[in-house]
């Protein structure tokens, strides 16, 4: 292969030097190629013709072909156009600027900011020929391969109609070909006064985080400790390297896992132990790493803490996030207004940051304070086992409220029996569980598309519902639980009261002396790793001795039950 590298790129460099070298008007193409390069009658541009996908694939092939051999007067027009075409977009991108390009999402599904918003709405690309002719013809289709086009249509069966209307498609008659390209025309025609109106969202400049050339993140961040295996596989890999340097990357890998899986116990233990080492260091040196952030951010005076001119960019309140009337917040913006909130806390000023301390002490006292007047017995617990249901000392006064209904839910109690029998023709039948998602999904669409009146209406009513929900709580007092106690060990491994413990297993007393013996042949077992070798002898045990082990377990649960 090397061989050929190099063969290959001195025959380019011959074949290029003898190109210079020909005359242009000598660079006349052998007969065969231009036998091959002739246009054929069926690439031919006939009125009403289509290229099918391997003429597409000859055009391209020829024209490739005609590149190679291209006139040197020729090459030199095609340079200067693509210059001028160079310069155009440059001074299109300028007027831009660097920050309002679009970028590639990071990570699956990544939104970015938007900072400035789009003018008008985004216009929908033109239908093609063949789509429109797909939306005249698919309901005709759909009743060939389904009796009741109106149900829903299982995967085989939509690959059935596309596979069709491509069919049809191919033998359409001449007539309802130029229909179809006549409405094409006028759809793009439609789309490009859109699009022309159209001004796109400036998004925010997408920044890589950089690394220092010691491998470690900015403010020298400490690197994540490695796990056991890969410990093993640094060493593992060197072996590999000396004895076979040829060796690739990824055959390198999956030696190492073969090995790793082969590997003793005993070896996997050290390098366990190994990695649990570096982790306890990683885990001193980020607690110092963070400790020495923090002492930087006190000893910076308050004024030099100014944020950055792309930070201050990023943490400009947008238009979309600016509270209007009648605006809802969707989570994205909700998720932009956190994340900034908790990066003007990081660059937070000293003065303010006394003053938040301050706040959060007096905060703190109040509640003390209440929690004094309840008493340590009536404050509530979690729950004791499943479902547990604790003593109540002193009922509740009152019925107890429930909570407030908000706007949405208020919008959806009005319109959720319209929408039930959308999707149900007797909404007093049981609903499944896909259709009642339908009908949430139908509700939450319906909510995104109300209008202000509607809207208004809600939110008056959300508000006395708040209202009279904050009269009815102020009137109510919740009732006084018993307290819960946990129940105390003593030091003999029982319970108070002396209760006996419960009886062992077959099983259990198996493993008890099982282990003694592994411990004595290899000190340095985990538990995990004698559990899993314990469990694999008892499995392989022969039936009589098992038997002897559920004899003993049967005497104990009898001295179990007489204590």
């Amino acid at each position: 292969q090397e061989k050929h590298r190099v063969a290959k790129v001195e025959w380019e460099a011959k074949q290029v030097l003898e190109a210079e070298q020909t005359p242009a008007m000598e660079r006349s193409l052998a007969p065969e190629t231009e036998q091959t390069l002739a246009m054929e009658p069926s690439l031919a541009p006939e009125e009403d013709s289509k290229f099918s996908r391997g003429d597409m694939q000859a055009v391209t092939t020829k024209l490739a072909a005609l590149w190679k051999l291209v006139a040197a007067e020729e090459l030199e027009e095609c340079k200067v156009e693509a210059a001028r075409l160079k310069v155009d977009y440059d001074v299109q991108k300028a007027a831009f600027g660097p920050e309002t390009m679009k970028r590639s999402k990071k990570g699956k599904g990544a939104k970015r900011q938007i900072l400035v918003a789009a003018s008008g709405e985004k216009p929908k690309r033109a239908r093609t020929a063949y789509l429109i002719f797909c939306d005249r013809n698919r309901e005709q289709v759909m009743r060939e391969v389904h009796s009741d086009p109106t149900s829903k249509f299982k995967r085989e069966e939509m690959q059935a109609v596309t596979t069709r209307l491509a069919e049809l498609w191919t033998n359409v008659v001449p007539q309802e070909l130029a229909e179809c390209k006549l409405a094409a025309v006028l759809c793009k025609e439609e789309f490009q006064k859109q699009k022309d109106v159209y001004v796109p969202p400036v998004y925010q400049p997408v920044t890589k985080g950089k690394k220092s050339k010691g491998g470690r993140r900015e403010g020298d961040k400490p690197k994540r400790p490695r796990t056991a295996y890969l410990l093993f596989a640094e060493d593992c890999r060197r072996g590999l390297k000396k004895t076979d340097p040829a060796l690739s990357f990824t055959a390198t890998s999956q030696m190492v896992s073969k090995e790793w899986k082969e590997l003793a116990e005993a070896k996997k233990v050290q390098y366990q132990r190994t990695a649990e080492k570096e982790q306890e260091k990683h885990r001193v040196a980020k607690v110092e790493w963070e400790a020495k952030q923090v002492l930087e951010a006190e000893q910076t005076p308050a004024m030099e803490r100014s944020l950055a001119p792309e930070t201050e960019q990023t943490l400009a309140m947008e238009p979309s996030l600016a509270p209007e009337e009648d605006s809802k917040f969707s989570r994205g913006d909700m998720q932009a207004v956190t994340t900034k909130l908790a990066a003007l806390w990081k660059l937070v000023a000293a003065e303010e940051l006394e003053e938040c301390k301050v706040e959060a002490a007096r905060l703190k006292v109040d509640y003390d304070v209440q929690k004094a007047a309840f008493g340590p017995e009536t404050m509530k617990r979690s729950k004791k086992g499943k479902g547990a249901k604790r003593q109540i000392l002193v009922a509740a006064s009152g019925e107890k409220p429930k909570r407030a209904r908000t706007a949405y839910l208020i919008f959806c109690d009005r319109n959720r029996e319209q929408v039930m029998r959308e999707v149900h023709s007797d909404p007093t039948s049981k609903f499944k569980r896909e259709e009642m998602q339908a009908v949430t999904t139908r509700l939450a669409e319906l909510w995104t598309n109300v209008v202000p009146q509607e809207l208004a209406e809600c939110k008056l009513a959300a508000v006395l519902c708040k209202e009279e929900f904050q009269k009815q709580k102020d009137v109510y007092v919740p009732p006084v639980y018993q307290p819960v106690t946990k129940g105390k060990k003593s030091k003999g491994g029982r319970r108070e009261g002396d209760k006996p413990k419960r009886p062992r297993t077959a099983y259990l007393l198996f493993a008890e002396d099982c282990r003694r013996g592994l411990k004595k042949t290899d000190p340095a077992l985990s538990f995990t790793a004698t559990s899993q070798m314990v469990s694999k002898e008892w499995k392989e045990l022969a039936e009589a001795k098992k038997v002897q082990y559920q004899r003993t377990a049967e005497k104990e649960q009898e001295k179990h039950r007489v204590a």
